[in-house]
């Protein structure tokens, strides 16, 4: 601490004791925070060395109950004896000398007096805390400068500090133990909530409620406050649950404090005038950077954002090229961490800023700035997320993938934002990332999530005759075959078809070749395997035809050929289908090397062969390979599923049904996990038949009973909605709700 002129040491000076200045009683609505006063403890409290200043610094967001916690620690002191406690309000230079003199009049030092100056009577406090026995607590306040610490800071004693302040940069400079306030948790929120509203046996469905809106509000204890005292005052809502619809239509109205509540004395601002401060502050000429960078991270998720995705090179405007400068964006976030309006991981690096915040700063900036923000994050997001060059599989990429999707999700969800106040964006680099995304929601089988994703997409998309449509349309051809619903598949197919056949050039025919397969691939899935047959050789051809003697990595002959093997089997034209899955097993080396997955569905149809064939014992040992292949890092995927459920088929036509039996329960496993992204029990009910038909042979009626009707009620609602390919009997009745490549 810098030096100060405090005049000479008078140990024995005599002073009024016990003495706290604390503004407030002690809330006795105060929540939590019971790790945090622990820690408080064990680093403030005196111990058997020689006596020092110890010191604490609090930090975080605005409204996190930074103040509140510092409270509740000193009043914890007061009781626990501590004879000096003094509070110094520090947001401003005129209340620290309030405090100070607070403090000198309520200690009746000797040289206090109502006629000196704020800084005589700041000297004679901190010349008794540097050199009194008695052991003190002082309390910074809501420090907002470095200076208010090092001019007001007793450089020796027998004593400890605690400080609060958005700042951890400030926090880390002056205090012996920095300590970031977190956000409550989903429970603890909805406790907290629970509390203020006075419902101590609140239903299963309150709960639910009050978990569901702490979770919007971000666990940020001040939003709860505020919303809780909503609920509590309002003669409209009588629930929590029943004021969940009106805060997602007027967030803004309702974020504000309730009229009727009264003055709060523990967190005398608002929301609104707690960042207000920070937002103007960052909005000024030299902090532009800054701002920016906070506008951009409105279209993210709030948490987990990679540094490297807006550390980039790719081309934006000039002033926004400050993300391709390490120390320039540096600097910009290191002034919204200054301020507490983001964070960053220290083990990830990951960015994080509070979803009130994030809403806040989105709803101050005006159409042109939100604008500018979309199109930059646009071409970060892009440049960031893999795109499926030639419709090619993510699944190398599931990493980045998995880092970005959220993030993907959360600019879709502003997008819908900006298109209720005006701004509507149609550029097909936005259509095809959140189509990228939405691809790899597909492969890693959360197959809701995706469908909610395209849909989104399909409204948005206004021009029904463009390529980036057309791109679209290929994504919801895999997700309605991948979820047995083959009809929409072949519709979307056509429409892709249809727009790509008079717009392809000669650069596009790799999409052309992709066209005509989605529709074969369709095709055979609506068990309209002629006509699949004819679209598959158009596939090929046009990748055949290619000058490139590397054509097979630019095009998807493997899958191409692999389909059409497929196609050829459901015709029964088993001589066809193996020299497609032969040459499809030649490319897919090449392409992939040996053993991968795609090495694992050929396995597969080989064993369905085998099966046709007669040879059970040959199906049973290739489905074995198959399942070594398909389950590497998806042991929970549908592939996996269907080669149980077919080694199932194997053990019962060679009289094995315990064996049998073990195989549909592990693949009921599977389905059932994958039921609620999913979206039905398709899949779940084929299984069931085919246990049931065991437990039929057994004797047990009553277990067969329940299984067999479990699953006709399951295929009599799916059937009825008219999605799924029709006029099947036998095994293909139930194999209608498969995808092709699980059947």
């Amino acid at each position: 601490m810098t030096e100060q002129s405090q005049g000479p040491a008078n140990s024995s000076e005599h002073v009024a004791l016990p003495c706290n200045t604390l503004p407030f009683q002690r809330n006795r609505a105060f929540y939590g925070r019971s790790a945090i006063l622990d820690e408080l403890s064990g680093a403030l409290r005196p111990t058997d060395d020689e006596p020092r200043v110890r010191s604490v610094g609090l930090h975080g967001a605005g409204g996190i109950s930074k103040s509140q916690i510092a409270l509740e620690y000193a009043d914890l002191e007061v009781r626990r004896g501590t004879q000096v406690v003094l509070w110094i309000g520090s947001e401003t230079d005129a209340e620290v000398s309030k405090s100070f003199t607070e403090a000198a009049s309520s200690l009746k030092l000797r040289d206090y007096s109502p006629n000196n100056t704020p800084d005589q009577n700041k000297i004679a406090v901190l010349r008794y805390l540097q050199n009194t026995s008695t052991f003190w607590l002082v309390i910074f306040d809501n420090v907002e400068f470095e200076d208010t610490l090092t001019q007001n800071w007793p450089r020796t004693g027998n004593g400890s500090i605690l400080v609060t302040c958005r700042s951890e940069f400030l926090v880390d400079s002056q205090v012996d133990v920095p300590i970031e306030v977190p956000t409550f948790t989903s429970d603890e929120g909805s406790e907290l909530m629970m509390q203020i509203i006075g419902r101590n046996n609140p239903t299963q469905d309150e709960r639910i409620a009050a978990v569901e809106l702490s979770d919007r509000l971000g666990g940020l204890a001040l939003g709860v406050d505020i919303v809780a005292k909503q609920i509590r005052t309002s003669k409209r809502f009588k629930s929590v649950k029943d004021f969940l619809p009106h805060f997602y239509e007027d967030r803004c109205e309702l974020l504000k404090k309730p009229k009727r509540s009264g003055f709060n004395i523990y967190y005398s601002k608002d929301l609104d005038t707690i960042w207000n401060t920070a937002f103007v502050s960052l909005e000024e000429a030299s902090q532009s950077t800054a701002a920016r960078l906070l506008s951009l991270l409105c279209y993210l998720a709030p948490e987990g954002i990679p540094q490297w995705v807006l550390e980039t090179k790719e081309q934006v405007p000039e002033e926004w090229q400050f993300f391709g400068s390490v120390t320039k964006f540096e600097e910009a976030s290191d002034r919204l961490r200054d301020l507490s309006l983001i964070r960053i991981n220290d083990e990830t690096g990951f960015l994080a800023i509070h979803r009130l915040i994030q809403e806040a700063y989105f709803d101050r900036m005006d159409a042109e700035q939100k604008a500018d923000a979309f199109k930059t994050a646009l071409k970060l997001l892009r440049a960031a997320f893999p795109g499926r060059t030639g419709h090619n599989h993510l699944y190398t990429r599931w990493q980045v993938c998995e880092q970005l999707r959220q993030h993907i999700l959360a600019f879709q969800s502003q997008h819908e934002q900006l298109k209720e106040q005006g701004f509507f964006s149609q550029d097909e680099a936005f259509i095809r990332l959140i189509c990228d995304c939405a691809w790899y929601l597909l492969e890693i089988q959360s197959f809701q999530d995706c469908e909610k994703t395209l849909q989104k997409a399909d409204a948005n998309c206004e021009d029904k005759n463009s390529l980036a449509y057309a791109y679209l349309c290929c994504n919801l051809v895999s997700l309605y075959e991948r979820t047995g619903r083959s009809p929409k598949a072949v519709e979307h197919a056509l429409r892709s078809l249809k727009i790509r056949e008079p717009l392809s050039k000669d650069n596009d025919k790799n999409d052309l070749a992709n066209a005509y397969s989605d529709l074969g691939y369709s095709s055979v899935s609506n068990y309209e395997a002629k006509e699949a047959i004819k679209y598959f050789g158009k596939a090929i051809e046009i990748a055949k035809a290619d000058n490139n003697p590397e054509f097979y990595k630019t095009f998807n002959i493997d899958r191409f050929l692999r389909n059409r093997g497929r196609a050829w089997m459901l015709l029964g034209d088993i001589e066809e289908a193996v020299k497609d899955f032969d040459e499809a097993e030649d490319y897919q080396t090449k392409i992939h090397g040996p053993g991968s997955h795609y090495h694992g569905e050929v396995t597969y149809e080989r064993a369905k062969i085998a099966a046709r064939e007669g040879n059970d014992k040959e199906a049973y040992s290739l489905l074995e390979k198959a399942y070594q292949l398909v389950s590497k890092g998806k042991p929970t995927h549908s592939s996996v599923m269907a080669v149980r459920y077919q080694q199932a088929c194997a053990c019962i036509r060679m009289g094995n049904d315990n064996q049998a039996e073990k195989h549909l329960n592990e693949a009921l496993a599977i389905c059932q996990l994958n039921e609620l992204q999913r979206g039905n029990k398709g899949e779940s009910a084929r299984v069931k038949w085919r246990l049931s038909q065991i437990m039929t042979r057994r004797g047990l009626m009553e277990d067969a009973k329940m299984l067999r009707d479990d699953a006709e009620e399951t295929r009599k609602a799916l059937e009825q909605t008219g999605d799924y390919a029709s006029g099947q009997t036998g095994d293909s009745a139930w194999d209608v709700f498969m995808g092709l490549l699980y059947r």
